[in-house]
């Protein structure tokens, strides 16, 4: 199966660490540019509208992700209000998420399977990196301790439904066809609880090319860290 990313499970995470109970630790954790990498690589480029939905109250941004054509596992996220103020900035690899929140200066660094296993869940084993979900629809049965099926299906549109055995999380994933393959077109995690996040995808670029300053993450001193 292709190795790719997930936007929707990369956007799950995100809600995952604002969803969940935190604690918080002053640990730096930094990030230099290398000045010498000054050409621009290609990428895969997706700009979502998306919108959490927690205790009741809604709040609305746009998410940028780009996948590294070479690297597939390396995907770079960025997070905009409407405002245009910066919400987030983070990159993803297939074993660990790290986020920083420039508002609040706190940032998440984290294992995956720690991630999922902070929803008061049995932690995951995964047998593959959840990125391959990103670009190619996920296999309908049971597959790294998750459940997935199929509910619907069109010459140029599907739709799953991902949740994991015992768990009260769920999350929804609908695919269209594009030249290159399928690509996620919307998406929608629910806890089951208090919190649900959503989006649509406004743009797609099949190729596009961006610093490699994007896939890094640089943390100021003084930040805090957010521990699930």
């Amino acid at each position: 199966m292709n190795r790719s990313f997930t936007c929707c499970v990369t956007v799950l995470l995100v809600v995952a660490l604002s969803g969940c109970g935190t604690s918080y630790r002053r640990t730096p954790a930094g990030e230099k540019p290398d000045k010498r990498a000054q050409t621009k690589i290609p990428v895969e480029a997706y700009l979502f509208d998306a919108r959490v939905h927690r205790d009741g109250k809604p709040t609305s941004f746009r998410l940028e992700i780009f996948q590294d054509r070479s690297d597939r596992s390396r995907l770079a996220l960025g997070g905009r209000g409407y405002l245009g103020k910066g919400a987030l900035k983070g990159w993803m690899r297939s074993d660990s998420l790290k986020i920083f929140f420039p508002s609040t200066r706190e940032y998440v660094y984290e294992a995956v399977t720690d991630i999922f296993g902070s929803f008061n869940c049995v932690a995951l084993n995964l047998d593959h990196g959840l990125e391959r979900y990103f670009t190619e629809p996920p296999e309908v049965g049971g597959e790294s301790g998750l459940t997935v099926e199929l509910l619907q299906e069109k010459k140029k549109f599907r739709e799953y439904v991902i949740h994991q055995p015992g768990c009260a999380w769920q999350l929804t994933l609908r695919y269209d066809l594009q030249k290159n393959g399928w690509r996620v077109k919307r998406f929608e995690f629910d806890d089951g609880d208090k919190f649900r996040l959503t989006g649509k995808r406004r743009e797609y670029k099949a190729r596009a090319m961006v610093w490699p300053s994007k896939f890094i993450v640089p943390i100021p001193a003084g930040a805090v860290r957010i521990i699930l």
